[in-house]
């Protein structure tokens, strides 16, 4: 999960935070506290260390560099956020599914980053710049 490719590792979740940043920061979220950007960044590390390293990592050892691997692993992340979706914040069934999308491709790139590293770092590196960006 965190093999000897920091480097690469790092330069994959830079690159990818920034494009995120590019994207996301146009959202500008006023009254940002301390507790909320550690929140953002304990998430990440969380959710990328249980999608990307342990549950990409797991199915690594059966199908190796596999995309079916990056397929499920976005599905499960995506399927966690639908009672969220639609339940908590009633969401309507387009946003609902934008949600998954999201969840989806994120999780899908940032297992990608792992499968060609060996490293998850990267993946929490790019998920921190993810949030923090949304956050502004």
């Amino acid at each position: 999960m965190f093999e000897n490719t920091w480097i690469e590792t790092s330069s994959w979740g830079l690159g990818i935070a920034l494009v995120y940043w590019l994207i996301f920061s146009q959202l500008r979220v006023p009254d940002i506290s301390w507790q909320v950007i550690g929140i953002a960044v304990a998430t990440a590390i969380v959710e990328e260390l249980t999608f990307s390293g342990f549950i990409s990592g797991y199915l690594e050892r059966y199908a190796k560099g596999s995309w079916w691997n990056l397929i499920l692993t976005g599905s499960m992340a995506g399927v966690m956020r639908l009672p969220i979706a639609t339940f908590v914040y009633r969401l309507s069934p387009i946003a609902t599914l934008g949600v998954f999308l999201l969840a989806f491709s994120i999780t899908m790139i940032h297992s990608w980053i792992r499968q060609k590293t060996g490293n998850v770092a990267g993946g929490m590196i790019a998920r921190i710049g993810l949030n923090l960006a949304i956050l502004g």
